[in-house]
């Protein structure tokens, strides 16, 4: 189970990729317009908003699935800490327990020593 700090650096992986998938797509989305653009068939401006509502799109259920997943990461993430946690306060050493009071001793008898 990964430390506070690994946890940290996970997330910020998940981030940086969802970062550089969101920017790839972008990018892949941009140049089948710029393609598409040059066609006479796309040349009106209704074909080219429904590209943009196409990349609106998938850009959109991109990050739907990463919100997704980065719920279902941090549910795992806090069920995974709180029964390390558990198990490190189980694994802790304990404090020795003080030794009892003793009994006072029935009137006119000594109190008793051990043995």
């Amino acid at each position: 189970m990964p430390g506070l700090r690994g946890i940290d650096n996970i997330k910020k992986a998940m981030e940086r990729r969802e970062r550089e998938r969101d920017e790839s797509l972008k990018l892949a989305l941009e140049a089948e317009r710029d393609e598409a653009v040059g066609t006479p068939q796309v040349a009106e401006e209704g074909a080219r908003d429904d590209i943009e509502r196409r990349i609106a799109e998938r850009l959109a259920d991109q990050r739907r699935a990463a919100e997704e997943r980065a719920a279902a990461w941090r549910a795992g993430a806090t069920a995974g800490a709180f029964s390390a946690s558990r198990f490190i306060a189980a694994a802790a050493p304990r404090k020795p327990a003080e030794p009892a009071a003793p009994n006072p001793a029935p009137e006119g008898q000594p109190p008793f020593q051990g043995g």
